[in-house]
């Protein structure tokens, strides 16, 4: 999709013209003789990073809970194992940043 030349005096008639153009996906480059002043770009969402654990409602793998269910907590009970010592795992490189000696 190419990206629209406007110059500055037609942005300050109709502003909202512009952006109701940038929502339906228009992209602007708005100049003041001649130079580029700045780009109205239509937003869009990041990726999601590969492997993240937050879902969002784009992810195929997102699955919202049915009005009037709730999410279920508990559901992985058994299928992991965290060690007693999780709390030490890092805690010597922690005390370090806060300057702590062990």
């Amino acid at each position: 999709m190419g990206m629209e030349l406007l110059d500055i005096e037609e942005v300050k008639a109709d502003p909202g013209k512009m952006v109701a153009e940038a929502a339906k996906g228009k992209a602007f480059l708005v100049i003041d003789g001649g130079q580029p002043l700045f780009k109205v770009l239509p937003y869009e969402e990041p990726p999601i990073p590969p492997g993240s654990a937050l879902l969002m409602p784009q992810d195929p793998a997102y699955r919202p809970v049915p009005p009037g269910e709730k999410r279920k907590i508990g559901f992985l009970e058994g299928q992991l194992h965290i060690g007693d010592d999780i709390k030490k795992v890092g805690s010597e490189e922690i005390l370090k940043l806060f300057g702590i000696d062990k």
